[in-house]
């Protein structure tokens, strides 16, 4: 079907079985396209460089192997770097796969309405604004294990799911640095699901939080580390969000969590360290349960509602000086069997531990 040239050239297959080698360069159209239950494969490496287009796409259940150690690159606004749609639509990327995008709306990886992406290995680069790492819009699935991504544009997440979908990741290295640029991005009209284990994010741009929910959303962090610089752990702006945290750290710059007026946020935290101060608005729900857990209280606090099991702390940092300023913590309703606070003592300079 292919052979390398220098010319433009796309491999096409479209209810059709077909195989992609060499080198692969375009303009416009996707390098390698399925549709109708076309299937392409490849099992050597690809060089894929694509002007103003998408490096693969998979539509209306086309299927799309892309060897290990293969290279995508595209320029231009739009031009993702591998794109599904549709139920039954599957790329499968291999191990070593390097993603490069470097314009505005250019995606690493970009489900919509259905379909799914396998990844293992792979490193996606991007750098254009709203350029996210992964993406599943409206429904669809990304499975990827041992990635690494980084987004550098502003307004360009790590992970996101628009609308409906799920996201699950293993063993993956984010980091962000545009502003707003959050580690993990959730809306929906629907309900999203992401789950993340033995994986570190970071969000270090400004107003750039590890978690932005909005909608009704759930999110499972297990062995992990989430952190932003210059944001907020959990930012929920709208909806529900419920948090399952097990054996991971979750630091925020500008707060632990912030639920907003019309927001409820649900944290349950197992063998897991919390750092940051929290903020509920008036109208929000915050509910933080902690067993065999930390959370050291950076700031100024309140939350609605928090349960300090056997085995947990919740401690105050040291203020800077024995004179202040000294932090304070607003709770609406605590149950504390058996959990320990640890307050600092003006008279004696020193922690008291309240069980």
């Amino acid at each position: 079907m292919h052979t390398p040239s220098a010319h433009a050239q796309q491999v096409y297959a479209n209810g059709t079985t077909v195989t992609a080698s060499g080198t692969i360069t375009t303009s416009g159209p996707p390098a390698l396209l399925a549709i109708n239950s076309g299937v392409i494969l490849s099992t050597t490496p690809l060089t894929i460089t694509n002007t103003g287009g998408d490096g693969a796409r998979a539509t209306t259940s086309g299927q799309i192997t892309i060897a290990a150690g293969s290279s995508i690159i595209t320029t231009g606004a739009t031009a993702i770097g591998v794109s599904v749609d549709g139920i039954g639509s599957l790329i499968t990327v291999g191990n070593g796969t390097q993603i490069t995008t470097s314009d505005a709306y250019s995606s690493g990886f970009y489900i919509y309405d259905g379909g799914q992406i396998d990844a293992v290995g792979v490193t996606i680069d991007t750098a254009g604004t709203q350029a996210h790492g992964m993406v599943v819009y409206d429904g669809g699935l990304i499975n990827a294990a041992g990635t690494t991504i980084t987004t550098s544009g502003a307004n360009s997440h790590g992970i996101a799911v628009f609308l409906a979908g799920q996201i699950s990741a293993e063993n993956i290295s984010v980091t962000t640095t545009g502003t707003e640029s959050h580690g993990i991005y959730m809306t929906s009209m629907g309900s999203t699901f992401v789950s993340i284990s033995d994986s570190v994010i970071t969000a270090q741009g400004l107003d750039a939080s590890a978690v932005r929910s909005v909608g009704n959303n759930t999110l499972a962090i297990a062995n992990s580390t989430l952190s932003a610089e210059n944001g907020i752990g959990f930012d929920t702006v709208g909806g529900t969000l419920t948090a399952n945290v097990i054996n991971s750290t979750i630091t925020g710059g500008n707060g632990l969590l912030n639920v907003g007026a019309a927001a409820t946020l649900g944290i349950d935290a197992t063998g897991s360290t919390l750092n940051g101060s929290a903020t509920t608005a008036a109208g929000g729900v915050s509910i933080v349960a902690l067993t065999n857990s930390r959370w050291n209280v950076t700031g100024d606090s309140n939350i609605s509602f928090l349960d300090n099991a056997a085995g947990s702390l919740v401690q105050f940092t040291p203020p800077g000086s024995g004179a202040g300023p000294f932090k304070t913590l607003t709770v609406n309703d605590y149950l504390g069997a058996g959990g320990t606070l640890a307050v600092n003592s003006i008279s004696r300079r020193r922690w008291i531990a309240i069980r």
